[in-house]
């Protein structure tokens, strides 16, 4: 990897990013930005990362085959949520426990038909859905009513981030019958009445969904987002927008996303011939993670917050170390700011983990014991499993990286 020396600007937006990791004020918005195509290290890229730990939940045909789960943390609970059949499950955070699983697919009281976001209040349960209303449910599955019914001012709004101090960011999706420039996010209090608007940025009228995780995630009261068709990361710290513009050699605009046609034949191979399609976007540690397509070839970049320095792992690169190629077999699925979280096929992590040996890196000693763990505790279930059915089952992990 070669090292650059820091802008001014850059040095600037790293400075402006620690305070707001701090909990500091910042009185001017700052930018800057990184240059991607000179960051590939892999070794490098590996030791920033502290541990990678499954979670070692009650294993049941409720979820145990679920190839897209989304799931957030109450205060004791952790919930899950599959967007297909709209299954809504509840474990003991602490012990794995499955407690309560529910379908509130439907028309009736409590119940959705399309899933946009999610979110914990206490221990409760809130769902946003396709009419922009906001349910509550608790740990048993009980419907609790509706917590908030959103007008349309929140129209074309449809993804939701509760913030720490108990605002609300909405996100907006995008619009592929205007050209009209509208806010990115709206922020609102605890009663959903809009408090200020960001981001005025130009919005592209077709998209590319990429990545099994939203592009944005909250980390405490820090929005942080990518745009579909933009090169830029943004963040909004204490009402300041900010943002990193990412160089790549041939960068996904929306001007050109726009100039193309969705009808066309080749739209989909133009679109992915440029570079960018930022996706799988999180938060650990010290460290922003974000994956991207350069020169026709996949990478997982971690950025870090202090310095802006950047540094990448190929995709798919069998001379990369085992744990490296941990997260080319790994679904990302979602932050939370401190972990990053994923899912594994248990045929992809025991063929990874099985030739490890006598391999001294302690992660990945204790990685293996706790698929042993989880194997052991879901005995009785999986003695029900054929093999094949064995080698699909989802193992759930957590990605800790260095602070």
């Amino acid at each position: 990897m070669k090292t650059k020396q820091l802008s001014i600007a850059a040095l600037a937006l790293a400075a402006a990013l620690t305070a707001c990791n701090s909990g500091s004020k910042t009185e001017v918005a700052a930018s800057c930005s990184v240059e991607l195509s000179e960051t590939v290290d892999s070794i490098a890229f590996t030791d920033n990362i502290e541990s990678i730990s499954l979670m070692n939940l009650q294993m049941d045909d409720d979820w145990v085959f679920i190839f897209d789960p989304h799931f957030v943390f109450s205060d004791n609970y952790m919930y899950m949520f599959e967007n297909y059949t709209m299954k809504m499950l509840c474990f003991d955070k602490r012990t794995g426990e499955k407690i309560s699983s529910r379908a509130i697919l439907g028309n009736g009281p409590g119940e959705i038909v399309q899933f946009y976001d999610m979110f914990c209040i206490g221990d409760n349960f809130c769902v946003y859905d396709e009419k922009h209303i906001i349910r509550q449910y608790n740990s048993k599955g009980a419907f609790l009513g509706k917590m908030h019914e959103c007008d349309d001012s929140f129209s074309g709004y449809n993804h939701l981030m509760r913030l720490k101090n108990g605002d609300y960011a909405f996100f907006l999706r995008g619009d592929r019958q205007s050209d009209s420039v509208r806010p990115a996010i709206l922020l609102t209090d605890e009663s959903f009445n809009i408090k200020s608007r960001y981001f005025a940025i130009p919005q592209s009228k077709s998209w590319l969904n990429i990545g099994y995780a939203n592009p944005y995630f909250a980390n405490d009261d820090i929005v942080r987002f990518f745009l579909s068709y933009d090169t830029h990361l943004y963040a909004l710290c204490d009402g300041i927008e900010q943002n990193i513009e990412l160089i790549l050699p041939n960068p996904l605009t929306v001007k050109i996303a726009n100039s193309l046609d969705p009808r066309d034949s080749q739209y989909f191979d133009k679109i992915v011939s440029y570079d960018g399609n930022f996706s799988d976007f999180g938060e650990s540690g010290r460290f922003l993670v974000f994956q991207f397509k350069m020169s026709g070839n996949y990478y997982l970049s971690m950025l870090d917050k202090r310095t802006n320095n950047v540094v990448s792992k190929a995709y798919y690169d069998e001379s990369q170390s085992i744990i490296a190629r941990l997260f080319d077999k790994m679904y990302y699925l979602s932050s939370d700011g401190k972990y990053l979280y994923g899912k594994y096929f248990y045929k992809d992590l025991a063929a990874l983990l099985e030739n490890l040996g006598d391999q001294p890196d302690e992660r990945l000693q204790k990685t293996k014991a706790e698929l042993q763990a989880c194997l052991e505790r879901n005995a009785d279930y999986i003695k029900g499993l054929e093999p094949e059915e064995l080698g699909e089952a989802s193992i759930l992990a957590k990605i800790k990286l260095k602070d």
